[in-house]
């Protein structure tokens, strides 16, 4: 049986894996709060946006999708929508001041510092928050190609 939270729970308790309970952290937080579909969507939003600022998506992808799709299902989230929103938030963190890889990758073929690229990337960043916001609380972009 999967990790689920119980609504009516305020406790982590209400937070159960096939072994006995949840640990405690930051994950277990998120999940607290499921009720809250927006709240748990920011967090999973601001989670992502950091985890891709220190590690590449595919090692990110193997350890956060599988504590953070039970939250997903828990709050409504198709799995489509949540592949989505979580590989274009991990995506966003790449390009993310001061730590986004992507930026020393830039920094190192240009021969500019990485203050001098992060500025003319926050631009980027604005708009990518955008979209990562817009596809995280609008199901409908991420779904309509499936379902159309």
């Amino acid at each position: 049986m999967p990790c689920f939270c119980d609504k009516n729970k305020p406790d982590f308790q209400a937070l159960r894996w096939p072994s006995g309970p949840f640990p405690s952290g930051s994950l277990s937080a998120v999940c607290t709060y499921g009720a809250l579909t927006a709240l748990t969507t920011d967090r999973m939003l601001l989670i992502f946006i950091i985890a891709g600022m220190f590690m590449e998506t595919t090692p990110n992808i193997v350890i956060l999708a599988p504590l953070l799709y039970p939250v997903a299902q828990q709050i409504g989230m198709d799995q489509i929508h949540f592949c989505i929103f979580m590989v274009t938030s991990l995506g966003l963190g790449f390009i993310t001041p001061p730590m986004g890889l992507n930026l020393f990758v830039v920094s190192s073929l240009t021969g500019q510092p990485i203050m001098t690229i992060a500025r003319y990337a926050f631009p980027f960043v604005v708009v990518m928050v955008i979209v990562s916001a817009l596809i995280g609380f609008v199901p409908q972009i991420s779904l309509w190609a499936i379902r159309h």
